[in-house]
């Protein structure tokens, strides 16, 4: 056991890595502007898009808030979850209206239809919006696997080390990595 991890679980967090750190140097040749960055060059399917907003509205953070929330009110906790079954049909009509309209970011529609100011507003709002998720994410991950070490990986290293993986993976790739 290392830091409460057998073997095999060690050799599959270390292939998963190694994958990763593939895709990413593999398409990091494909991204050749901004919408083969943000948008994976407009080549993934209407599934691949659906499946991608919807991978961004999920995350670890939320196994966490459902457990604290179930401990704290009971079964209606399974809300902070289920709450996204009624937001998931927007996730199948945004993406293929964004790929049509050739929209990288919501910014962008915000500006095209309300003019410049209104897009900066947003895209600061975004800014600072998101900053603050991934900085719950982070500490919900962190936590979780802390716990699951039973300390032994404390979620300090744990933050650090997501923050790194995450931002050398997106820089190198971006959402082309995600359509392999």
């Amino acid at each position: 056991m290392f830091f409460g991890f057998s073997a095999v679980d060690l050799i599959v967090i270390v292939l998963y890595i190694l994958l990763i750190v593939y895709l990413g140097l593999k398409t990091k040749n494909k991204v050749k502007s901004s919408g083969d960055y943000f948008m994976g060059g407009r080549k993934g399917s209407r599934w691949m898009m659906i499946a991608n907003g919807f991978g961004g509205a999920t995350h670890t953070d939320q196994a966490i808030g459902v457990a604290g929330a179930t401990y704290e009110i009971g079964l209606g906790g399974i809300w902070y979850q289920w709450m996204y079954l009624f937001v998931t049909p927007f996730f199948w009509l945004l993406g293929p209206i964004y790929r049509r309209v050739r929209y990288v970011t919501t910014g962008d529609f915000f500006e095209e239809r309300y003019g410049s100011k209104h897009g900066m507003a947003y895209s600061g709002m975004a800014l600072l919006y998101y900053i603050m998720d991934m900085g719950l994410i982070l500490k919900g991950t962190g936590t979780a696997i802390e716990a699951v070490t039973n300390g032994a990986l404390p979620s300090t290293v744990i933050i650090i080390f997501i923050t790194i993986f995450f931002l050398a993976y997106s820089v190198i790739g971006g959402l082309v990595s995600a359509l392999l």
